[in-house]
């Protein structure tokens, strides 16, 4: 039941609408409950219904005591337009009766209230989205492929099943759920740039129809009357149109250019795991993880004999966690184990063990008939709470683990990388992880095979596009793989927009991608008046042209000498420094931060996915920003 034991919703009805063809006068409830306000357009049949439903509930007993209807017999009279001194008294009676019915706690666990208030167990989510529409709709089966109507035959349509299903519109998405007492979302539809909403016989095929579409599929719904369903249209249209999902973003990516966003670069494991165990143990909601391959065993603060177990190695922080509350989804690639061992099914089922908390898909499947064999999930993102991410190229597994120093031999009585994380693929692939604390390689006569890699850590608005994109996927695989299997267990997700922006620590680098002009995006480094060219361009062209020169005779004398200098003297030291400062306006693709400690950047998230991956038209975003980098470099191309 859904209960207002926090404080008791304050309804006015301050306005009244008449309908265009001055059939109708609609009146405008408004609704405060909590921090929530939202307003509902209900006609004066509609206060008839209600009472009329409430009236049966109590006299079965349901409800305990009733107002008194303000209007007698001869006033009910349906769908009327009602003159100007009539409708404020009318306004102010029903205005009176709505605030009687709402001091019985007991009225509002009623679904007839839910309906007349656009209330349900997924109204007050905290998400920090707005509250938006909500009510019942019949949903048409399927729904997966759409045809226009004006391509079908009329008669189809009465093959077509429907089943009745609560409806609920927030800021980034459109959902519906079983009943409004039911807080499973059965579908969850995000905002995207190919969202389109439509109504009527044109475009559904049905007189009541709405035709819901985005990258991922279109839901067709039925009103009850053509007031609902343009109501229920517009309403859907002010929230996409309001919203930051239909404008076409940079590369063709799902996400927007983000401004000023904290942000942290790293290089090699050590740090970047550390950075992930904090984040994990602030988590106070939810967790999501990808990887291409995961081991639960997994150290993230060493060495280990400095740290609690509890509080460094992965799979013992996911419990703790996991038993607080927290809900963890974790998609894991499933490999084909005749080409690669990643132990995806070994990690899926010790991770389940630990709480029913913990969820974890592996995907795709491999069956001879519509399997995946060309591709695997490469991906490795952390997001925590929607409001920290990272992502890079390290996945949380063995041999991943590094400091700057690279270490080949680590032989002692209190070992950095315990068991089979103690690993060289070049000389034997891990093939066994009955017990991955026991060694896999002898220690004193093989090597350990360093790695090294880069990953960052976002905050703010773009952690939670790393979000959104897990949600895509995860809700993907949910509907192919689970939609049957493990009902309940598997939930689809939804967007939050609750995140608060954290100081990022400081960056291990000095360079960073700036937005493009067309994006409308400049850096947020204080320096940036300081370097950006003068109107003329005269000055600091020739400057410039002194500059390069100086550094052209310094790398001249390099190379003559046969080898690097051991020291740099002071103006070839500025004049490498003014040339980066120099050379780099606002308006190119790169700008140096001459105070990287401040770690807030212009970031926008971008990605590789299709319809195998997360049943999305083809998107390579990352591809078409390598493409503009390179098209439009000036002086250095590193790959």
């Amino acid at each position: 039941s859904i209960s207002v034991e926090e404080s008791q919703p304050v309804v006015s009805i301050p306005d009244t609408i008449t309908r265009q063809d001055l059939t109708q006068t609609i009146f405008i409830v408004n609704v405060k409950y909590r921090r929530y306000e939202w307003k509902v357009h209900r006609r004066f049949d509609s206060f008839i219904d209600l009472h009329r439903q409430l009236r049966l509930d109590y006299g079965k007993g349901a409800i305990h005591r009733l107002p008194e209807f303000p209007f007698s017999r001869q006033h009910h009279k349906r769908n009327v337009n009602i003159n100007d001194s009539l409708e404020d008294t009318r306004r102010e009676q029903l205005e009176t009766y709505l605030r009687d019915l709402l001091q019985h706690t007991d009225i509002l666990a009623r679904e007839t209230l839910c309906k007349f208030f656009e209330l349900s167990a997924v109204s007050f989510l905290p998400d920090g989205s707005r509250k938006g529409k909500e009510g019942w709709l019949l949903k048409r089966c399927g729904g997966r492929a759409y045809v226009q109507a004006k391509d079908l035959l009329p008669a189809l349509g009465i093959l077509r099943r429907w089943r009745r299903r609560w409806v609920v519109l927030r800021d980034d998405y459109l959902a519906y759920c079983k009943n409004p007492f039911s807080a499973e979302l059965r579908e969850v539809m995000l905002f995207d740039g190919q969202f389109q909403v439509s109504g009527g016989w044109s475009e559904t095929g049905y007189t009541h129809g709405i035709a819901i579409s985005n990258a991922y599929r279109t839901l067709v719904l039925q009103a009850d009357n053509q007031a609902d369903m343009d109501e229920w249209v517009m309403a859907i249209r002010q929230r996409y149109y309001s919203s930051q999902w239909h404008v076409p973003q940079r590369f063709e990516s799902f996400a927007p250019a983000r401004k000023d966003c904290p942000l942290t670069l790293y290089a090699d494991g050590a740090g970047y795991f550390a950075a992930i165990a904090d984040a994990l143990e602030s988590a106070k909601y939810e967790i999501f993880i990808t990887d291409w391959w995961l081991s639960p065993e997994l150290y993230l603060r060493r060495p280990p004999s400095a740290f609690d177990e509890d509080h460094s190695r992965l799979d013992k922080i996911l419990a703790r966690k996991a038993a607080a509350g927290v809900q963890i989804y974790i998609g894991l690639y499933k490999e084909i184990a005749m080409t690669v061992t990643t132990f995806s099914a070994r990690a899926k089922k010790v991770l389940q063990k630990l709480n029913n908390n913990i969820t974890v898909i592996r995907h795709p499947d491999h069956e001879p008939v519509g399997g995946v064999f060309l591709w695997s999930h490469h991906e490795k993102i952390v997001c925590v709470d929607q409001s920290v991410a990272f992502l890079g190229g390290l996945d949380m597994c063995f041999e991943r683990y590094d400091t700057h120093e690279h270490r080949l031999v680590d032989n002692g009585d209190d070992p950095m990388w315990r068991g089979k994380d103690y690993a060289n693929t070049r000389f034997a692939a891990i093939s066994d992880m009955k017990d991955p604390f026991e060694d896999g390689l002898d220690r004193n006569k093989i090597p350990r095979q360093p790695w090294h890699d880069i990953a960052c850590r976002v905050t703010g608005e773009a952690a939670r596009d790393v979000g959104c994109h897990f949600i895509q996927r995860w809700n993907h695989e949910k509907r192919e793989k689970a939609r049957e299997r493990h009902k309940g267990k598997h939930s689809l997700l939804h967007p939050k927009l609750n995140f608060k922006a954290k100081k990022a620590s400081a960056p291990s680098t000095q360079r960073v991608i700036d937005q493009t002009p067309a994006a409308g995006l400049t850096t947020t480094s204080r320096a940036a008046s300081a370097i950006k060219p003068s109107a003329t361009g005269s000055s600091t062209t020739r400057h410039l042209g002194s500059v390069v020169n100086r550094v052209k005779k310094s790398v001249r004398n390099w190379i003559a000498r046969g080898r690097p200098p051991i020291e740099k003297s002071e103006p070839v030291q500025a004049a490498e420094e003014e040339l980066f400062t120099m050379q780099h306006p606002i308006s190119k693709n790169e700008v140096r931060i001459p105070n990287p400690s401040a770690g807030n950047y212009n970031v926008q998230v971008l990605r590789s996915c299709a319809g195998w991956s997360m049943g999305l038209p083809l998107e390579a975003s990352i591809y078409s920003a390598y493409l503009h980098l390179i098209e439009h470099a000036e002086h250095f191309i590193y790959i």
